[in-house]
């Protein structure tokens, strides 16, 4: 056994079963919530560190293209849900896409998962990141994954699992040029 299987045995199992890609970059280098304005909205509003937009994306996001096209989609969370990075998105779903996490486990048993759902752990301890401990984040995973699988909708659904700065830590080569998004720069 090398040591990956030893330190992270349910991932290196994830990445033994499954497909990985290990040349996927963050959007943005910089903080959580400008990566994940890009993964819900193809932009960050300009911003470039982790605090609250002053508006909304011109195109809308991920979700109201979801809405428009009669998909459904739900925001689970353990403590503080995506779509709060764009506060009227989630003040206009909470309680009926933007729910918490335990929901996930019901709808994902029951054969009831929307068309699309981003899981938002506990991100003070299952987040992974520097200097918490990795095995806690890992049993998550591995409770969330379980649960898809072992759901009525398995064999139906695909389950991407990622991370805000996408490839965060594990990057091992450049990340190619970047193509602008959009005309809005870089705050200060």
């Amino acid at each position: 056994m090398c040591s990956s299987d030893l330190d992270q045995p349910f991932y290196y199992s994830l990445a033994s079963q499954f497909p990985i890609a290990d040349r996927y970059f963050c959007s943005l280098l910089g903080q959580t919530f400008p990566n994940r304005r890009y993964l819900m909205a193809a932009t960050s509003l300009g911003m470039i560190d982790d605090t609250f937009p002053l508006g909304y994306p011109a195109n809308g996001t991920l979700f109201d293209a979801l809405d428009k096209n009669h998909i459904s989609w739900r925001n689970y969370y353990a403590t503080t849900p995506s779509t709060l990075l764009f506060p009227q998105l989630y003040f206009d779903n909470f309680g009926s896409k933007v729910v918490p996490i335990g929901q996930f486990f019901t709808d994902a048993k029951e054969g009831r998962l929307p068309g699309f759902s981003i899981i938002d752990p506990d991100y003070g301890t299952h987040s992974e990141e520097d200097p918490q401990n990795i095995a806690v984040g890992e049993a998550f995973a591995a409770e969330v994954v379980r649960a898809v699988m072992h759901g009525r909708e398995w064999e139906t659904t695909l389950l991407i699992w990622t991370y805000d700065e996408h490839g965060g830590y594990y990057d091992h080569v450049p990340p190619p040029k970047a193509i602008p998004p959009d005309d809005i720069p870089p705050a200060a």
